[in-house]
């Protein structure tokens, strides 16, 4: 499902092979939480989204664990930054800034995604979703402005959103039973 929304709304990206079973396990056991569903399905599919100009939209599992264990827990960012503990970091862009799904008690919302600014340290709402986020970031990339979302702007004002998004309502997205596991639930 994600390989076909990927291949047809934005052929460009460079997608990897599918995660393993194992370094899903081991990624959930590593950050003890259930990773949000969208972004479980799409890495069972391909370990990491590379975009056009060498963006790690989607980090590879590996990059997922290191980038948030050394933002939850590296001590040269304390004072400096406010604490990352809940946010669940999975991207960047070409401004180094980070993209994360929120942690709401004990596990990521999965419909939501915020942007972390180095540069103000601030966290900003910035998407419905990994569908959206695609989105947001390939217009950034087609309009050679990185900084477009700064702006006042909703995707619906642009004319390609429904175009972009119509590849969404053709792959099936709806989970699956094999979907619904945690660390405590996995066989390995």
């Amino acid at each position: 499902m994600w390989t076909s929304f990927l291949e047809t709304s934005w052929p460009e990206c460079k997608l990897a092979k599918p995660a393993s079973q194992a370094l899903l396990e081991k990624c959930e056991n590593e950050l003890s939480f259930t990773l949000p569903l969208p972004l479980l399905q799409l890495l069972r599919e391909t370990d990491g989204v590379i975009g056009p100009n060498g963006e790690i939209l989607i980090f590879p599992i590996e990059e997922i664990i290191e980038c948030n264990v050394d933002m939850w827990f590296n001590n040269e960012y304390e004072g400096v930054y406010l604490p990352f503990v809940s946010m669940l970091f999975f991207g960047s862009d070409e401004q180094d800034n980070l993209f994360a799904y929120p942690i709401l008690g004990d596990q990521p919302d999965k419909s939501k995604v915020f942007r972390w600014r180095r540069d103000t340290d601030s966290r900003m709402y910035y998407a419905n979703g990994l569908e959206q986020y695609f989105y947001m970031q390939w217009k950034c990339i087609e309009q050679n402005n990185p900084k477009l979302w700064d702006q006042a702007l909703t995707c619906k004002e642009f004319d390609d959103y429904s175009s972009f998004m119509q590849a969404r309502n053709q792959a099936d997205f709806s989970p699956d039973e094999s979907d619904d596991f945690s660390p405590g639930t996995m066989s390995g």
